[in-house]
């Protein structure tokens, strides 16, 4: 049934523990291949766009109760890691005007922005990515963190806010190797 709501999908999806959860908006689900979503994942379109878009890059995988709100697009690249309860969120869902939030209005336009985790980047165990954040290839967000800012390509970034706490100095070899997986699955 997922996969009749999807606007492209790869071979070999699979989708664990029930059904993923799909509110708000209509969304444009792109998947690759060999994709594992768990069926506690929870989509939501964000109400001030029309048709976001979801794309999630072959090889990657979505853990238990992860929650993704799509704000102007949620791009998740190959080869991506997302552990358990991750919270990805691309607008605010409510305006911070007062008012506007008693009238149950949207965030507005300029408020909404995407979200972008490039190719080999691990998430771990309930960490918050915020709306317009770039997490950098092969980079490793830290369990509970919560990400403001772009996360350098090839570091880990911890805390809250979180900050780059190491450099990773990955062999020639293995970005040569993530680099032909990547490649092989385009």
């Amino acid at each position: 049934m997922f996969k009749t709501r999807c606007e492209q999908v790869g071979r070999n999806l699979r989708v664990i523990g029930g059904l993923p959860l799909l509110m708000g908006n209509p969304i444009r689900l792109v998947v690759g291949n060999d994709v594992t979503i768990s069926g506690v994942t929870t989509i939501i379109g964000s109400k001030p766009i029309d048709n976001p878009i979801l794309e999630i890059g072959s090889d990657s995988y979505i853990g238990y109760q992860v929650t993704i709100v799509t704000g102007r697009g949620v791009h998740i690249g190959q080869h991506v890691l997302i552990a358990n309860r991750v919270y990805i969120g691309g607008d605010d869902s409510h305006p911070l005007d007062f008012s506007a939030r008693v009238r149950n209005e949207p965030p507005l336009l300029e408020d909404v922005k995407s979200v972008w985790i490039e190719d080999g980047a691990w998430i771990g165990d309930n960490a918050t990515i915020l709306k317009g954040v770039r997490v950098g290839r092969g980079a490793v967000v830290a369990a509970h963190a919560v990400v403001t800012k772009d996360v350098p390509p090839h570091t880990v970034a911890a805390g809250n806010p979180a900050r780059v706490v190491k450099e990773l100095n990955p062999s020639e070899d293995s970005r040569n190797r993530v680099a032909e997986m990547v490649e092989a699955n385009v």
